[in-house]
């Protein structure tokens, strides 16, 4: 067995902002904010003045842990862990430039499925933000880099697919595939108890749909305000050994793409 930490960013689909139009990417100048180079990734983060507003995450594994803020400006935000209330937390600072760090972590959980939901429990007009999260996960497999050009990734309708994507070279290997058809669909084969996929998202992305082994699909959207490549569409673990096939489908349409780069597994023999 080994670990598996991985880091998503705050524009990473798999983090359900709600109400959705109540929260926004923060503004990436210093005449809007001085300081918000101090966040990860550029400057990137996500935040609310609404109370009630939650972020919340599920994943499989053992720990994680939410970063964000804590400014003059902010407030207090509350915690719960698998529907149980863990505390409320004080966000402000008197610090006049702020403070960048956890907000919440957790250890030693029982491996397997957890969701983490951070909210808004200030004054309306208080800011909450979320910079980038990080779990950690037990798997048995190794994981390798699998390019999206690789023959264990299957595209049964060629002309639904295209490899002529904006900023190639942020990609992996400087290759991606896009669709902008709804029902475009892809499938990859893995031999390992774990996977990640990785994208794109921004703009001209939309929503998407992940299955495993034919199992339930999870929809996600990866519309967002900035393009952002090298982002996790989807992660599984425990899926137990042998062959796997993981099922990705653009269900938006002409109105948002879907486009792939890459995955972490063990290829399929």
């Amino acid at each position: 067995m080994s670990v598996l930490t991985t880091t998503i960013d705050n524009v990473d689909p798999l983090i359900n902002y709600s109400p959705s139009t109540q929260w926004s990417e923060g503004a990436r100048d210093t005449a809007t904010d001085q300081y918000f180079a101090r966040y990860s990734n550029g400057g990137t983060f996500t935040l609310t003045v609404t109370n009630g507003a939650y972020a919340e995450f599920t994943f499989n594994g053992t720990d994680v842990a939410i970063f964000g803020a804590k400014r003059s400006n902010h407030g207090m935000y509350a915690i719960t862990l698998d529907n149980n209330s863990i505390g409320t937390f004080n966000g402000s600072t008197d610090d006049p430039v702020g403070i960048w760090g956890p907000l919440y972590t957790v250890n030693g959980l029982a491996q397997g499925s957890h969701t983490v939901r951070i909210t808004h429990a200030g004054n309306t007009g208080q800011f909450l933000d979320v910079d980038y999260i990080t779990f950690n996960s037990t798997i048995n497999s190794h994981l390798s880099t699998i390019d999206d050009a690789d023959p264990t990734f299957i595209y049964p309708a060629a002309a639904q697919w295209s490899t002529n994507v904006a900023n190639a070279s942020q990609y992996n290997a400087s290759t991606g595939h896009i669709t902008c058809l709804g029902g475009g669909t892809a499938f990859y084969i893995f031999q390992s108890d774990a996977v990640q996929l990785y994208g794109a998202v921004g703009p001209s992305m939309g929503q998407y749909a992940v299955s495993v082994d034919g199992g339930a699909s999870s929809q996600f959207n990866a519309q967002k305000e900035y393009f952002a490549s090298n982002t996790m569409l989807y992660a599984g673990s425990n899926l137990g050994s042998g062959q796997h096939n993981l099922s990705i489908v653009n269900v938006q349409g002409q109105t948002g793409c879907l486009s792939l780069d890459y995955a972490l597994a063990s290829p399929a023999k």
